[in-house]
């Protein structure tokens, strides 16, 4: 849990004043080319896997949603949710990707205000 925090201080997070669970899946999808549909699905494939691993960091990180709220999403049990988070903390490749989505997020959400 000590690794876990350490590595939440050490992000830029998203400005949440302004975004949503549906902004950080148009998101997702931009940087993946997994869809809404599929990031809710059931699908397993390694992909899809990976986009919901970021959705739920990112989701979590930034008080976008509860993980309670996360597993009615995904129809799971909300102990999927921790693993799934804990599972991009491991991962040097997946944190690294989680990182660069939560700066897209926030520029996607600069040029959503704009327009």
């Amino acid at each position: 849990m000590a690794k876990c925090m350490e590595e939440r201080e050490s992000v830029t997070y998203v400005d949440t004043s302004k975004s949503s669970i549906d902004d950080l899946i148009q998101c997702i999808y931009l940087a993946t080319g997994v869809s809404g549909d599929d990031l809710k699905g059931p699908g397993r494939a390694r992909n899809v896997v990976a986009a919901r691993r970021l959705l739920i960091y990112v989701a979590l990180n930034n008080n976008l949603a509860t993980g309670v709220e996360l597993a009615k999403m995904f129809g799971v049990h909300a102990s999927q949710i921790t693993r799934g988070f804990q599972d991009v903390v491991r991962d040097d490749v997946l944190l690294a990707q989680a990182r660069t989505l939560q700066l897209r997020m926030n520029e996607f959400i600069t040029q959503k205000r704009k327009a």
